[in-house]
């Protein structure tokens, strides 16, 4: 067994994991979040489980836990909340995008969500809250410190 520290949408969690402990049951088991999906019998091949693992996309379904000690992890539903979505989740809901019924809602958004993020990313948090710039960083300005 191995603890093991989280970052998961923007809450520091602490674990204690088995080697073979896999990052989609840990978030759908431990923490309540499912979006991750199950879907492939874990091979892998349907991308329903992806999250967005220190900037980059992962395969929750392969990942194993014990090898991401403190890592930063960003599920579909921290892309943004009910008062404050991310762009591509307005989008889908504007276009009215399903679960499902536009190439898997979670890939799909985390995907675009993590290119919008990274590419042009502007910090959605009052300066007070962006850890990354000393509070430097205004709601809407750039910030290219933190993962908010």
């Amino acid at each position: 067994m191995k603890q093991i520290c989280l970052i998961v949408n923007g809450a520091r969690h602490e674990f204690v994991i088995g080697p073979e402990r896999v990052l989609l049951d840990l978030l759908r088991d431990d923490l309540g979040l499912t979006g991750a999906k199950q879907s492939c019998d874990r091979k892998g091949q349907c991308g329903a489980c992806m999250v967005i693992v220190n900037g980059r996309t992962a395969l929750s379904c392969l990942t194993k836990v014990h090898s991401l000690d403190n890592a930063q992890v960003i599920t579909v539903e921290g892309l943004g909340t009910p008062e404050n979505p991310h762009l591509i989740q307005q989008a889908f809901v504007l276009a009215g995008a399903i679960q499902c019924g536009y190439g898997g809602f979670p890939s799909t958004s985390l995907s675009a969500g993590k290119g919008l993020r990274y590419s042009s990313f502007y910090c959605r948090y009052p300066a007070e809250r962006c850890a990354g710039t000393g509070g430097a960083a205004q709601r809407g300005s750039p910030c290219t410190h933190c993962f908010h």
